[in-house]
């Protein structure tokens, strides 16, 4: 089932916490609740098992039956351990890196305007 859309009236004007282009107003949450609480509790409960989960990965990077059970457990701990290798993006442009820098701090338009 589908939530209804607040309606719009006929100026063009938005309700809610969005504007005419469907971004969130200036000021205004998509997320005014935040977190729910329970997200803590269940990261709390699951970090009591770490030892445990790191123990399990250890005796199936050791013994696990196949190659790809092994595989995925050395990366998971190594990942844990370590991070997640970086990744590299390559981005090629027209515009020079003034420019650029330009494009990206100039400022919003006022939507009030």
């Amino acid at each position: 089932m589908s939530k209804k859309k607040p309606e719009t009236p006929a100026t063009g004007e938005s309700t809610g916490t969005r504007a005419p282009d469907g971004k969130f107003r200036k000021g205004t949450s998509g997320n005014p609740g935040g977190r729910p609480k329970a997200d803590a509790r269940v990261k709390e409960l699951a970090r009591e098992w770490t030892e445990t989960a790191i123990n399990a990965l250890v005796e199936v990077c050791k013994k696990g039956k196949d190659e790809k059970a092994r595989v995925a457990a050395a990366n998971a701990l190594l990942d844990r351990a370590w991070g997640k290798p970086a990744q590299s993006v390559e981005v090629e442009t027209t515009k020079d890196l003034a420019g650029l820098l330009a494009l990206a701090f100039q400022p919003e338009p006022d939507p009030t305007a």
